[in-house]
């Protein structure tokens, strides 16, 4: 998910979003997958696209939550452009579903 998608998702400032997700990719809890790094080897200043590590799938399976796989961040590195491509569409499709119509969401 995109780094502006996340920004509205929690209505924060983009600022004070990137802050904390630098913070999150830092300690391991998020990832920022390659596959963008070739996806968007042109486009300078693209926001980042950020995605669960091992950290936050392991916090989240001991509150409950099923996982078949807890190793989220070799899948992260191992993910092929085109599979990048699916799921960051994917993503944005559902946030923008999920805004209320004529929200700054629905236009990111």
């Amino acid at each position: 998910m995109r780094s502006t998608h996340i920004a509205t998702l929690v209505g924060r400032s983009l600022d004070r979003t990137n802050d904390r997700l630098c913070r999150l990719y830092h300690a391991g809890y998020v990832d920022k997958p390659r596959a963008q790094l070739d996806y968007y080897p042109t486009s300078g200043s693209a926001t980042m696209v950020y995605a669960l590590g091992d950290l936050a799938i392991q916090f989240l399976a001991a509150r409950g939550m099923d996982f078949a796989n807890l190793e989220w961040s070799r899948k992260n590195r191992e993910a092929s452009r085109r599979s990048f491509s699916i799921s960051w569409r994917s993503s944005t499709f559902t946030l923008r579903l999920s805004a209320p119509w004529g929200s700054a969401a629905t236009s990111v």
